[in-house]
């Protein structure tokens, strides 16, 4: 029994970028055929198709097998072309900033891990324009909060609300947002892997001890190790969603290295009590991407879970709107955050809490 996608059946824009997306870890002759035939469809909407690659931001993996099979229209890959060149140039920005911030926070003695952007990049493409990064993500120690702000203060603009006290910032927030006022590089200062304390507690601290080294652009950075990173990979796309598609094709890369140890993984959940949403992010990638491949038994035993059905059901219908469609108040989701505690007498303990809550902590029911 598989979970159908019946929901992309007829967005044949959105169905051709999955069947792209899955070429590159599948080049199989049926594969390509079925793309060349789409293709060739006189009622395909090439506008509608390259928005829906720049809202999921997947035009770096698109125009990679648009090169090689050669069978889309001209006008269409010089536009991935134009996107790719844009992305790159990004890219070096990018790094540049990155270097900068090293430099700022290194000199003033402050360790930093990057999440996700460009280290991310390296390890899983060896590139660091392949994914594409629209600003820079930091993990800090909360005790070095203040000192950040004090140096940031001279080439950023806190994008936040600085002026509340900092004991509250740190204690209700997880990020401080930084605009860079030359570069305009977004830089978010976290101290905080998951938006509350009482997700995944310890996680963050754990996670710190275990960081490795990777090399961007001759400069040593720290990020986290390889599951801590796929785990938290996982998390992410599942608190969005699955908005952007790219997040997902970042798992499914993972999936692809001779580090990836699906029991590795799963004991990770195990241990933050989060298996149900973690095997919901995977079998999507499963089912979009054959990646990672899943024992039947496995398969079976996450089918059987109604949470498990109701987020893969969430997941597709949010993937294939193409835009930021999930509303923070619809009723399921307000009876989830009372459930949580994350609602006291119809006040939102987060303004701008809009995560389904129960993806984060495993149920009992099944």
């Amino acid at each position: 029994m598989d979970i159908k996608t019946d929901l992309f059946a007829d967005n044949k824009e959105l169905f051709l970028i999955i069947q792209l997306l899955r070429f590159q870890w599948h080049k199989e002759a049926g594969l390509k055929s079925l793309i060349a035939e789409l293709a060739r469809d006189p009622g395909f909407d090439w506008k509608e198709f390259l928005r829906l690659v720049r809202f999921h931001k997947v035009y770096t993996y698109v125009y990679s097998t648009i090169k090689e099979l050669k069978c889309f229209p001209e006008t269409t890959a010089a536009r991935l072309k134009k996107l790719n060149i844009d992305n790159s140039e990004k890219a070096l920005v990018i790094t540049a900033e990155l270097k900068a911030v090293n430099r700022l926070l290194g000199g003033g003695g402050i360790s930093f891990t990057v999440l996700k952007g460009q280290p991310l990049s390296m390890s899983l493409y060896g590139n660091t324009a392949r994914r594409s990064s629209r600003d820079i993500d930091l993990l800090v120690d909360s005790d070095d909060l203040e000192k950040i702000m004090e140096l940031f203060a001279g080439n950023y603009i806190c994008m936040s609300d600085s002026n509340i006290p900092l004991k509250y910032i740190e204690s209700y927030s997880d990020h401080l947002v930084y605009k860079n006022k030359t570069t305009d590089v977004f830089v978010e200062v976290h101290w905080k892997l998951m938006n509350y304390n009482y997700l995944m507690p310890g996680f963050t601290e754990a996670a710190r001890r275990r960081i490795m080294r990777i090399g961007v652009a001759g400069t040593e950075l720290n990020a986290l190790s390889f599951h801590d990173h796929l785990f938290y990979c996982l998390m992410h796309g599942i608190k969005h969603c699955w908005l952007r598609l790219f997040w997902l094709v970042d798992v499914a890369e993972f999936c692809r290295k001779d580090e990836f140890v699906l029991t590795e993984l799963f004991e990770l959940g195990e241990k933050y009590g989060v298996s149900v949403a973690l095997g919901s992010g995977l079998l999507l990638c499963n089912q979009l991407f054959a990646v990672p491949r899943l024992e039947e038994s496995c398969k079976t035993r996450l089918l059987k879970n109604r949470t498990v059905n109701r987020l893969y059901a969430m997941f597709l219908t949010q993937i294939a709107a193409g835009k930021i469609r999930i509303k923070p108040d619809s009723p399921y989701i307000k009876q989830m955050k009372r459930k949580a505690g994350l609602v006291y007498k119809d006040c939102l303990l987060k303004r701008d809490f809009c995560y389904l809550t129960e993806v984060m902590k495993d149920r009992k029911s099944t």
